[in-house]
């Protein structure tokens, strides 16, 4: 905790199901700020062109 600093309060969730969270599922929200203290929540992944582009490629008929 000493490299990573005094912790300061960033915001406040309202966490009783009034409102849905977008992209993040309530009960692991809740479960992971009792058993962590917090939660990560990472953008989605971005689309893979190259996968797109190769099944494109494959479905080509000549």
């Amino acid at each position: 905790m000493y490299s990573f600093g005094t912790p300061k309060l960033a915001m406040i969730l309202p966490l009783d199901g009034r409102k849905k969270l977008i992209h993040a599922d309530l009960d692991k929200v809740k479960q992971a700020l009792a058993d962590q203290g917090y939660y990560l929540q990472l953008p989605p992944p971005s689309e893979n062109l190259l996968k797109k582009h190769l099944a494109e490629q494959g479905n080509k008929s000549d």
